[in-house]
């Protein structure tokens, strides 16, 4: 019985032409899918090999560098922030890491964007957008002098004082930073505030102090 019914449906397809027509648009949806899924497959795995996969790894650009940053100081930061090796432009990770990286650095206060740019091929560039940590002063430490930024944060570079002169005079011979004396505390680690209400006052009157027409007579 069962037999006969499947053979009297099978009779009853092959009479109809409605019904060949839908089995034929099944049968050639189906495989037109599959065909697709498999060009789309090669054509990814093509585009990943070829065309987004870079062996050399992106260049850095800073967006909105401040003035006040010499391209000693922005190499540094680039190179601190630039990942090693081969990645592909769709690397989302790559995105996360440098972010993380660039949050590490003493000289970024804040990590507004990290984004690919487009330069020769896709994802060879990418943009750092960061607010950075301006020096403001000179604090002295025995025979040492350290950058500090408004906030006290101590940054990296260090002077003696045979050294200092040429840090505090810019190229036009204005009075750019001045010298802070007499704290109490010791440094403390890079990127770190450096503590003490003494300090804190000395930084709010070096700031005060280069805004008026006579700062620079002022050491």
């Amino acid at each position: 019985p069962k037999k006969s019914k499947a053979t009297s449906a099978r009779k009853a397809s092959e009479g109809n032409p409605l019904l060949r027509r839908i089995l034929f648009h099944s049968i050639f949806t189906i495989c037109f899918a599959g065909a697709a899924s498999a060009g789309f497959y090669f054509l990814k795995s093509h585009v990943d090999k070829k065309l987004t996969f870079s062996r050399i790894p992106p260049r850095i650009v800073l967006k909105d560098r401040p003035l006040w940053m010499s391209d000693f100081l922005a190499e540094q930061i680039a190179r601190s922030a630039r990942p090693a090796g081969a990645h592909s432009s769709f690397d989302h990770q790559l995105l996360i890491d440098t972010q993380r990286m660039l949050s590490t650095n003493p000289w970024v206060r804040n990590v507004r964007e990290v984004r690919r740019a487009y330069t020769n091929r896709p994802g060879d560039t990418l943009e750092i957008d960061c607010d950075f940590r301006a020096p403001v002063a000179l604090v002295k430490w025995k025979d040492y002098y350290w950058l500090v930024d408004r906030d006290g944060v101590k940054l990296p570079e260090q002077f003696t004082a045979d050294q200092i002169e040429r840090v505090m005079i810019d190229p036009t011979g204005n009075r750019q930073i001045r010298v802070i004396e007499g704290v109490s505390n010791a440094p403390v680690e890079t990127g770190r505030k450096w503590p003490g209400e003494d300090l804190s006052a000395g930084l709010a009157l070096a700031m005060t102090i280069s805004s008026q027409p006579y700062a620079n007579s002022i050491v």
